[in-house]
């Protein structure tokens, strides 16, 4: 297995918030358009794939602030601890490490969010009406409970997987 997809599924927390943003998004779409009866499959999909792309500028956007303020707060840490100036690991190895691990959580984070909503909107491109709405809420729940059980076994937690 490559490094970058090793790194991928180092970050579990980042590809579950994902999931979990674009799912809840992509099933408020998808109510939405049955409640309104907009029962064309493309036009749904393509409000699907219009969330998606807002989901993905945000989640990238704000994982990556959040991520480099946590990253300068561990380097700040790991400064004062060593005894020296802040900012003296600037340009260094380690600054390097923190930079590329920033970067792939945000992107976890803003494509598992296009993930979790388009997993639930394909139905809308191959099903017929109303068969692709139920598809697609039942896609939408059984990522949650999928995500779930991800996070139940992670933490131990489970009374399924224990």
């Amino acid at each position: 297995m490559n490094k970058f997809l090793l790194r991928v599924i180092s970050n579990t927390r980042h590809l579950v918030l994902g999931l979990v943003d674009g799912g809840v998004s992509g099933l408020s779409v998808l109510t939405t358009s049955f409640f309104i009866g907009n029962f064309n499959g493309v036009e749904v999909f393509k409000l699907c794939l219009s969330v998606s792309i807002a989901n993905l500028a945000s989640n990238f956007g704000g994982g990556y602030l959040a991520e480099e303020a946590e990253s300068g707060k561990h380097q700040r840490f790991i400064e004062k601890s060593m005894g020296v100036k802040q900012g003296y690991l600037n340009k260094t190895a380690f600054t390097e490490r923190l930079e590329q691990k920033t970067f792939v959580r945000a992107l976890v984070y803003g494509f598992a969010s296009v993930a979790g909503i388009l997993l639930g909107a394909f139905p809308m491109l191959f099903l017929p009406m109303p068969y692709a709405f139920y598809a697609s809420f039942a896609i939408s729940l059984v990522l949650f409970l999928l995500v779930g059980f991800l996070i139940g076994k992670l933490t131990r937690q489970s009374e399924l997987f224990t």
